[in-house]
């Protein structure tokens, strides 16, 4: 579903003036997320504990390739390396030469659980009046696809 009422802005985050509009932004909305390391926003003081002292009943989902833990955590986030790395990439193309898929079917996948779990997490706040933090990494869901 799109706004078509709705505005967008473009924020570089990494500034403190970009920092304090995020902030601005996040204690107005119902939801953020974000697709970088969590110990990354944290450092800029945008993780969730930051965030929901001025929302207390904000949902923030993280999304990244592998997780917040373990020796791939810091991998970089491309679609290809997040194939090869899960093993879809032997089941496409050739054994000498696999093939990646024509779209970035990790991103698609995560993104609708990451939206489920945030959406559940709306529902149990608008009741509790306590926002959640959500994760979801792309791994687990190429996992589950290859099978």
């Amino acid at each position: 579903m799109i706004s078509g009422a709705g505005k967008s802005i473009a924020i570089d985050y990494t500034t403190a003036d970009g920092q304090e509009i995020v902030r601005k932004l996040a204690a107005k909305c119902d939801m953020v997320a974000v697709n970088k390391q969590e110990d990354y926003m944290e450092r800029l003081g945008l993780g969730y504990e930051n965030l929901k002292a001025v929302n207390p009943k904000l949902i923030y989902g993280v999304l990244t390739p592998f997780g917040k833990e373990g020796p791939w955590k810091d991998c970089p986030d491309y679609d290809l390396i997040v194939m090869a790395k899960c093993g879809l990439l032997e089941k496409t193309g050739f054994p000498e030469r696999p093939t990646k898929f024509g779209f970035p079917l990790a991103y698609i996948y995560a993104s609708w659980h990451l939206t489920a779990g945030m959406m559940a997490a709306y529902l149990k706040a608008e009741e509790s009046g306590e926002g959640s933090k959500e994760y979801r990494w792309f791994r687990t869901d190429w996992y589950w696809i290859r099978k």
